[in-house]
C-alpha cells in the first residue's frame, strides 16, 4: 500500500487566501500527479458541512472538520479570537489523524506559524512522521510593520514554542531560515529550506506580446498592510516629476489583489488605496474576496511594461517568479524571499530588474530608468523568464518527498 500524505492547513481549495493557501494546494496537485495519496484536513467555516470532499479528479481528498459550534464567517479574524480559533481546530485535527490514521503508512505535514506546526510533538509522540512548514513568521512580519514591543515579544514567544516541538521544519527561503533559528536558537532539529513553485499555467499558456505604445505597470497579490501598495500609489505621483523632461508614452498602473474584508485593518487598508488612486485617472485598484485568477490574471501580466511588488514583509513572494515566468522584469524591495528569487541582496539593478528600498521615491526611479533603457529592460526580461523555470512544483514535490520518506 503507498504511503499516505496527510496535509493540515488552516485553508483549502475552496478558500485560498494568500501564499499559504496556494503553496499547500500546488504541493498536494504535484503529489497527487506523482501518484501520491493526499489527504488535506482543513476546517468548516459558515455553513458548511463536515466531510470529505474530493478534488483533482477524486485524488486529493479534502476532509473538512466541524470544530466549533459557533457560526465562523471567517478563518482570519482578529487578534485573541483567531488564535483561540485555531487552538481549538489544531486539537480536533490531531485527535481526527490519530483516530483515522494509521501512523505506519503515512506522514503529517503541519502548515501555518504557530498553532498547527505546535502539534507536531503530541503527533511524533503517537508514532506519526510529522514535519512542519513556517510559511511565515507573525513576529517578523509585524515587526516590518512597526507593531508595538508587547505584541511582538509575545508572538516570538509562542513561535519560539512552536519551533521547538518540532524535529523538521520547512521553510520557502533561506531568510526565513534565519529568523527561524534567532527566535529559537536552542532549537536542534531540522530546518531545511524548499522554495515554493508556480502554477504549471504560468509556463503552458502562450505569451501575448503587449500593445505597442502602452506602458503598464502592475502590482498585484493580497491587499494587506504589509504588501505596501501605498508606496505604488504614492509613486505614480512622483513619476511625471522625475520624467518631466522625457518623451514617454501614455503609461497606466493597475494594482489589483484578493482580501478577506472581515479584518478590520485589511478592509481599512483597501479603502484607503481606493480613496488614494482616485487621484488619479491613470491608476486602477481592484480589491475582492477572490481577486483575479487563472487566465485572466495570466492576461493582465502579459500586458504589462514591468511589475512592482513593493513588499515591507515577505517570506517567498510567488507572484515574483509568476511575473517572470511571463518574462516581465521586477521592481521589488529587500524581503526574505526577493533575496532569493532576484539572487541578490543588494539595492539597486540586477538581472531580473530592481531591488529597491521601501520609499515611493524608489520605485518611480527605478521605472523611469526602465523605460529610459528599453533594451537593457527586455534583457531583464528575459533573463527572468529563464530564472523562473527554476520554481516549478514538482521539484518541490520531489524535495519533500526525500524529507518525508528519507527523515520523516
Amino acid at each position: 500500500m503507498p504511503r499516505q500524505i496527510v496535509h493540515v492547513s488552516y485553508q483549502d481549495p475552496d478558500h485560498l487566501l494568500g501564499g499559504q493557501g496556494w503553496a499547500v494546494y500546488n504541493l498536494a496537485k504535484a503529489q497527487v500527479r506523482n501518484g501520491g495519496l493526499v489527504y488535506w484536513i482543513s476546517p468548516c467555516i459558515k455553513y458548511e458541512q463536515p466531510g470529505e470532499f474530493l478534488y483533482e479528479n477524486g485524488s486529493l481528498k479534502v476532509i473538512k472538520l466541524k470544530f466549533t459550534d459557533e457560526f465562523v464567517s471567517s478563518l482570519f479574524a482578529n487578534g485573541a479570537e483567531i488564535h483561540r480559533l485555531r487552538v481549538k481546530f489544531g486539537d480536533l485535527a490531531v485527535d481526527f489523524i490519530k483516530h483515522f490514521f494509521d501512523p505506519s503508512e503515512c506522514v503529517v505535514h503541519l502548515h501555518g506559524f504557530i498553532e498547527t506546526p505546535r502539534r507536531s510533538s503530541e503527533l511524533r509522540a503517537a508514532g506519526y512522521p510529522a514535519i512542519s512548514t513556517f510559511h511565515m513568521l507573525l513576529s517578523s512580519r509585524n515587526q516590518a510593520m512597526g507593531t508595538g514591543d508587547g505584541v511582538f515579544l509575545e508572538q516570538q514567544r509562542l513561535e519560539c514554542l512552536a519551533i521547538e516541538a518540532n524535529s523538521i521544519i520547512t521553510v520557502p527561503s533561506s531568510g526565513m531560515k534565519e529568523e527561524i533559528l534567532k527566535i529559537a536558537p536552542e532549537f536542534n532539529g531540522i530546518v531545511e529550506c524548499v522554495r515554493n513553485g508556480i502554477g504549471d499555467e504560468f509556463f503552458s499558456l502562450p505569451i501575448t506580446p503587449s500593445a505597442a505604445g502602452e506602458n503598464v505597470f502592475l502590482s498585484y497579490g493580497r491587499i494587506s498592510p504589509e504588501k505596501g501598495y501605498d508606496l505604488v500609489i504614492e509613486a505614480a505621483g512622483e513619476i511625471q516629476d522625475l520624467s518631466r523632461n522625457r518623451i514617454f508614452v501614455d503609461y497606466k498602473f493597475i494594482i489589483f489583489g484578493n482580501t478577506d474584508f472581515s479584518i478590520q485593518a485589511r478592509k481599512v487598508y483597501a479603502d484607503n488605496l481606493l480613496s488614494q488612486s482616485q487621484k488619479y485617472k491613470n491608476i486602477s485598484f481592484l480589491a475582492s474576496e477572490t481577486g483575479i485568477l487563472g487566465a485572466e490574471k495570466i492576461r493582465i501580466i502579459d500586458r504589462c511594461t514591468l511589475a512592482i511588488i513593493p513588499s515591507l514583509y515577505e517570506p517567498f513572494g510567488m507572484v515574483i517568479p509568476e511575473i517572470m515566468a511571463r518574462g516581465k522584469p521586477v521592481i521589488t524591495t529587500m524581503t526574505s524571499g526577493s533575496k532569493d528569487i532576484m539572487q541578490s541582496n543588494k539595492f539597486g539593478k540586477n538581472d531580473f530588474g530592481f531591488i529597491v528600498k521601501p520609499k515611493s521615491g524608489a520605485i518611480a526611479e527605478a521605472i523611469v530608468w526602465m523605460l529610459d533603457h528599453p533594451d537593457e529592460s527586455r534583457k531583464m526580461g528575459e533573463n527572468a523568464f529563464i530564472r523562473a523555470r527554476e520554481f516549478n512544483w514538482n521539484s518541490v514535490a520531489y524535495e519533500f518527498d526525500q524529507l518525508y520518506w528519507n527523515r520523516g
